[in-house]
Formats: structure tokens, sequence, C-alpha cells
């Protein structure tokens, strides 16, 4: 598969520096988080926002993110040291409290 050389399209829902984007054709989703704390869920095929994901610690922003299949979001605080999963009707499903820090998310 051949990518574009330059951006196909451009969302407009962060007030702030984005600083971590995951997506999934597969699921029509952009998962975007900025330097405010905001994650926000939008159609990549519609290039809108759909709703904000609201995360625990709120005004910490999520430094890492990934995107699983089953509609499921993994999102990492580096501040706050905390992995967080909700769904992306933006149900909490689980939080957990890290000792150290993680240099890669993976999953």
């Amino acid at each position: 598969m051949i990518l574009p050389t330059g951006p196909s399209g451009t969302l407009h829902t962060h007030l702030d520096t984005v600083i971590a984007v995951v997506c999934s054709p597969a699921l029509d989703a952009v998962v975007s988080a900025s330097a405010d704390g905001s994650v926000i869920l939008s159609s990549l095929r519609k290039r809108r926002p759909i709703r904000k994901i609201d995360l625990q610690d709120g005004r910490c922003p999520v430094t890492e993110m990934v995107l699983l299949a089953e509609d499921h979001l993994v999102a990492y605080k580096q501040e706050a040291l905390t992995l967080e999963v909700v769904t992306l009707n933006n149900h909490p499903v689980s939080k957990l409290k890290l000792e150290d820090r993680l240099s890669l998310l993976r999953l």
C-alpha cells in the first residue's frame, strides 16, 4: 500500500498542542490527546469529533496510547504513572498505578 506524502485531512478538535494520536481504519476511529489533558475520539472517514473520552486525572496529559481491535483505548500518563483502559463509548474498564515510567507502550 502506498501512503500519501502529505496530510489528506485535518482535525480541528483541540485547544492545545496534540501530543499523541492513534488511529484504526477498521474502527473508523482517530483518538487524539493534547497537552491540556483532553482526549477526543473522531471519525476517520467523516473527519469530525464524536466524543470526548473522560479519563481520571483529567488535567494530566496522555503521552502514549494504543487502540485495541475490540474498541478499547489503553492510555499511558507518564506524569501520573498510570495506565488506563476505557472503551470508545467512554466506559472505564481498568486503571493501574505504575511504580516506574514506561519507555514503550505496545500491545
